[in-house]
């Protein structure tokens, strides 16, 4: 588009789909929406124009190696060929394209989504006695590039407060109100099976084993379904799932693609979040307890200090001790009893979001960032 003199912006990243809910559906369009001309740089199945984004596609990365070794240069030749204003990035293989890209005299924005040396200490593919070291040599690393960046985001506080030497702006994963509309109070969910719901990465450490073992409990005198939503990280983790009495009463449905999941949260009467005590999780604001929150569903979540400001005072939801199922199952049948109070809990959360954690919220603060970039 020779004659279109808008400012240019080129979002990159190598980890997320395309088509990613805070890269795309928040910050890409978001900025197209205020009069920016947007590239996205990612995988998927084909170069195509979406709500206002030129898409790039990637190939999709065969291995970790691949995509953290070889797909940042493919990525980079692409964007380099756009010539544009801020190239924006959101992943840590990319910190090093972006100090290539600063040294060469353009802007660049990096989008800080983890907390990734904490993430190092618990990565499964490198070796135990290893991991320390590479936490420590990455957060070196990633303070050196960031103070060098033209602008820093931070996805949550205490990834702001940890790197406050490179100035971040906090713009929080809330959810975007317009892709999340709840059932009318009146109206049951559309399963006749009392079902909570878990949309997530399914790991050990996000508590698949514990909410499974919780099932089977709640299950002993009532018919439940859990619905799992979301990839197996490592695969194999499945089978050991899978081993679990409670699996007889688990849905699995794999991935979906993120616009489908307002409609799975439209079957469910509670939203699961039981994340075990990871350092990385403790401080987190996982997207998906605000996208049950703003579907009007009570939430029994992990009583991680962090969360407790946001379920309780007034309570859209019950935090119990994520490492107990018998705990989480005690929970869950409380708000199937009393149906009334779920209810209010669900209605509670959803006023919550439309207040204050939503992404109407936190958009102006990504404007301002570009202006500031570009002034």
């Amino acid at each position: 588009m020779p004659n279109d003199h808008r400012p240019h912006c080129v979002i990159l990243t190598t980890a997320h789909p395309a088509l990613d809910r805070r890269v795309f559906h928040k910050e890409a369009v978001s900025l197209a929406g205020a009069g920016y001309r947007v590239t996205l740089i990612a995988r998927h199945g084909g170069n195509e124009q979406l709500k206002g984004v030129n898409v790039i596609a990637l190939p999709t990365w065969r291995s970790r190696a691949f995509r953290m070794l070889l797909l940042p240069g493919i990525a980079v030749c692409k964007a380099l060929r756009t010539n544009a204003d801020v190239y924006h990035l959101h992943d840590p293989e990319l910190l090093m394209i972006g100090l290539l890209l600063r040294f060469a005299g353009r802007r660049v924005v990096f989008d800080m989504h983890e907390d990734v040396p904490i993430q190092i200490l618990s990565k499964h593919w490198i070796p135990h006695p290893l991991r320390k070291c590479v936490s420590i040599a990455y957060r070196r690393f990633e303070r050196f590039a960031l103070r060098r960046f033209d602008g820093v985001i931070a996805a949550t506080d205490d990834i702001a407060r940890k790197l406050a030497d490179a100035r971040p702006v906090i713009v929080r994963n809330y959810p975007d109100l317009t892709q999340f509309t709840p059932r009318r109070p009146v109206e049951p969910p559309s399963s006749d099976i009392p079902t909570a719901v878990y949309v997530g990465g399914i790991t050990k450490l996000r508590g698949a084993v514990e909410m499974i073992r919780a099932i089977e409990h709640v299950s002993t005198s009532r018919t439940v379904r859990l619905l799992l939503i979301g990839k197996p990280e490592p695969p194999a983790v499945l089978d050991a799932l899978r081993a679990l009495p409670g699996f007889a009463h688990v849905e699995y449905r794999g991935w979906q693609p993120p616009e489908s999941i307002p409609e799975w949260l439209e079957q469910a009467n509670i939203g699961l979040l039981c994340l075990l005590p990871d350092p990385r999780y403790q401080t987190s604001l996982p997207v998906k307890m605000f996208e049950y929150m703003a579907m009007g569903i009570p939430v029994v979540a992990s009583n991680f200090d962090t969360w407790r400001e946001i379920i309780e005072s007034p309570a859209n939801g019950i935090l119990v001790d994520p490492e107990n199922p018998v705990e989480i199952a005690s929970a869950i049948n409380y708000l199937l009893e009393n149906p009334e109070i779920a209810e209010e809990m669900g209605q509670v959360g959803r006023l919550k979001v439309l207040d204050r954690y939503n992404w109407d919220q936190e958009r102006p603060k990504l404007l301002r960032l570009y202006e500031d970039v570009l002034a």
